[in-house]
């Protein structure tokens, strides 16, 4: 049996999984990252196998998105239970790093993008540069 694109994997992941994974409490850790391998995938241009596709940065992105969400919720507690000065001067500490995991995870976030959309690109140039039978 031929697989064609994401259906034939995951046939009960529409494209609403996409933006709705993203709001299922604990789900929401791994669901959209596959959806994300998924997409990476199949915008290979080479449909009959040939090099695997590196997954480097993606998991780059994902660690570093899940591990600015458990990081925040470690800083936001720190920050609602100090009580004085300088456990207040910590926990903001705290606060500003979760913001720059946040921007890095951003960061590799938009390079995944970026080196999706080329993937992308370079598959739809291949699928025309082939002559119709």
């Amino acid at each position: 049996m031929e697989r064609r694109g994401l259906r034939a994997r995951h046939p009960a992941q529409d494209p609403g999984w996409a933006i709705g994974a993203w709001f299922i409490p604990i789900a929401n850790l791994w669901i959209p990252r596959g959806i994300a391998a998924d997409v990476l995938r199949a915008s290979r241009t080479d449909p009959y196998g040939g090099a695997p596709v590196g997954r480097g940065l993606l998991n780059a992105w994902w660690g570093a998105w899940v591990w600015a969400v458990v990081f925040d919720r470690y800083a936001s507690r720190m920050y609602d239970r100090a009580q004085g000065a300088d456990a207040i001067h910590d926990a903001a500490g705290l606060m500003m790093a979760s913001a720059g995991f946040d921007l890095l995870a951003a960061v590799l976030a938009v390079l995944f993008v970026r080196r999706l959309t080329s993937m992308q690109h370079a598959k739809a140039l291949a699928v025309r540069a082939v002559p119709p039978v």
